[in-house]
């Protein structure tokens, strides 16, 4: 661990300086830079457990943690030593990726993310939509469920906390650097390695997973900060992170008249750009059901018609979604 890797990390778990609206947010809290609410908010996040304790504070972990606290508690307990005679701005919402705008929540004790979407307002709809896939083929606990919250194109996704209070989450790009990568092993290849000397037995299984299911809904967001692993703080053992994060999909950043022209591709992420390429790395699709998908497309133009700004894409949308639906069955078939 160098200082320029802890300070690549640090500023990773800020939050990005494309998120849509940030401007307008330092411009309110009176923030120069996205890091200043990092230090306001003493580090706090609901996606690991670390934090900054300041010096003769008699600060205590079990009083500000988000994971216990409600966010509004631990701004009462912080705001006497924040950072540079600044009000303190504890809440999650400081320490979240991603650049769509989003907030967490705290009901009746459970934390949820909401989530809003770009131009059409479709990655909700689409976060909703990969639920229903994950559902038909998935076990439980293998990926985070999404709801819908309000209307047309200002619909928001959420979801609930997927993390005990005791556990964090290591996104692939901290992964893939616990092992220098061998010369004859492509990056697929060296995250398992990494994923081995963690102790994740089953991290193959659940990459196949999610390569299969994206390529489905066409998610081409799916970057290393998107996929990882959960790690237990206290005893340091580890288990593939469920899907999440599925709503950069169903073309959602391709315009209608290119889907009207037919589009049916993307780019993806993970491990290559290629869809095609990157199903290769795909040994093993005995989980997968055809028969488990039977109305899946229905289903999910259902879900897509509610927001009236997809009224006009929706056919070019069904028929894009049945050629990747029905090419994955064909693979799953013959291999």
């Amino acid at each position: 661990m160098s200082l320029r890797d802890f300070n690549d990390w640090w500023r990773g778990r800020g939050i990005p300086s494309a998120r849509m609206g940030l401007s307008a947010l330092l411009t309110e809290l009176g923030a120069d830079f996205p890091e200043e609410l990092l230090q306001r908010n003493l580090g706090l996040s609901l996606s690991d457990q670390y934090w900054i304790c300041p010096d003769g504070s008699g600060l205590k972990w079990k009083d500000i943690n988000f994971f216990n606290n409600d966010f509004d508690e631990a701004s009462l307990s912080i705001e006497p030593f924040a950072v540079d005679g600044k009000s303190a701005v504890a809440t999650p919402d400081n320490t979240s990726d991603g650049n769509l705008p989003k907030r967490w929540v705290c009901r009746n004790g459970t934390r949820a993310l909401l989530k809003g979407g770009s131009s059409y307002g479709q990655e909700p709809y689409n976060e909703v939509v990969a639920t229903a896939l994950h559902r038909r083929l998935l076990k439980e606990g293998e990926y985070v469920p999404y709801a819908l919250e309000g209307e047309g194109a200002n619909a928001l996704s959420c979801c609930a906390e997927y993390l005990a209070d005791e556990e964090e989450y290591v996104p692939a790009v901290y992964v893939e650097r616990v092992l220098e990568q061998a010369a004859n092993r492509n990056d697929f290849e060296h995250y398992l390695d990494c994923c081995e000397a963690l102790g994740v037995h089953a991290a193959r299984p659940a990459l196949e997973r999610m390569i299969v299911c994206d390529d489905m809904i066409a998610n081409h967001d799916r970057h290393r900060r998107n996929f990882g692993i959960v790690r237990n703080v206290e005893t340091l053992q580890c288990r593939p992170a469920p899907i999440f994060d599925s709503g950069s999909s169903l073309w959602c950043d391709v315009g209608t008249s290119r889907l009207a022209a037919g589009e049916h591709s993307f780019v993806s992420r993970q491990f290559f750009e290629s869809p095609a390429h990157q199903m290769l790395l795909v040994e093993d699709m005995s989980w997968f059901s055809a028969d488990a998908l039977e109305g899946f497309i229905d289903e999910a133009i259902g879900i897509l018609s509610a927001n009236d700004a997809l009224l006009a894409r929706l056919p070019y949308l069904r028929d894009a979604l049945a050629w990747r639906v029905g090419r994955m069955i064909d693979i799953a078939e013959w291999g």
